[in-house]
């Protein structure tokens, strides 16, 4: 299983466009899977072209929450490949879902955790102020999860991985942590959370912030992993 970053305002490759957003792509399951979209479906697109990946070849696009810097890449690509599984949540705006199936596309609906495709699950809803999804990759070792940018707490999010999965090892967690405005001495305290949850290597990016990012650095030492634009992780 292989997960490469293909869209990130935190730069990886300097060849690579970057905008405000997250999107990345995930193989080596049923179905290739586009994880959100970014906020610019131009850059997402050229961003694919350069890394080798075939817009055609995606069958199934996750969307992590409604918010325009993880959907606004969704029309372009739609335009390139309609015959995709769009999933969603249930509380999505019924005029975003309706554009989904006016451009040819199937939308999945989720508002609980579930098993989407063999050994690839949704956390379901969280949050309440802000609902959102989270994306949970099983492999032989242990599950990945991507996040889209943390709005219901990313320890809250890791809880219900390891709720869902309590057997297994949380071997990496990715993604926008969404604590670019909050205390150093808060980021340092759910930092440490998060080791103590078990998770084993840690990659924040988007909306995570700097100071924040250096913080998890400190903390995770040689099991923090950049995860700008271009990275690829294989488990």
């Amino acid at each position: 299983m292989r997960v490469t970053i293909v869209f990130n305002n935190v730069i990886g490759r300097e060849d690579l466009g970057y905008g405000w957003g997250m999107a990345a792509y995930v193989e080596g399951y049923e179905q290739k899977i586009l994880f959100d979209t970014g906020d610019n479906g131009a850059i997402l697109l050229r961003n694919l072209q350069k890394l080798g990946i075939n817009p055609k070849d995606i069958d199934f696009v996750f969307l992590s929450h409604a918010h325009e810097d993880h959907t606004g890449g969704l029309w372009s690509f739609l335009r390139e490949k309609s015959d995709v599984t769009v999933c969603l949540l249930k509380s999505f705006p019924a005029s975003f879902k309706g554009k989904v199936r006016e451009m040819g596309a199937r939308v999945l609906e989720v508002d609980k955790p579930m098993e989407l495709l063999p050994g690839v699950w949704t956390t379901g809803p969280l949050g309440e102020a802000i609902e959102e999804q989270s994306l949970i990759l099983r492999t032989s070792e242990g599950v990945v999860l991507l996040t889209g940018c943390s709005h219901p707490g990313i320890a809250n999010i890791v809880k219900k991985a390891k709720e869902l999965f309590p057997d297994d090892r949380l071997l990496f967690v990715t993604g926008g942590f969404h604590l670019l405005s909050t205390p150093r001495g808060v980021v340092r305290k759910i930092a440490e959370k998060l080791k103590q949850l078990g998770v084993e290597k840690i990659g924040p990016s988007h909306c995570t912030g700097e100071e924040a990012r250096d913080i998890f650095k400190d903390i995770f030492g040689e099991n923090f992993v950049e995860a700008g634009t271009g990275t690829s992780f294989a488990f």
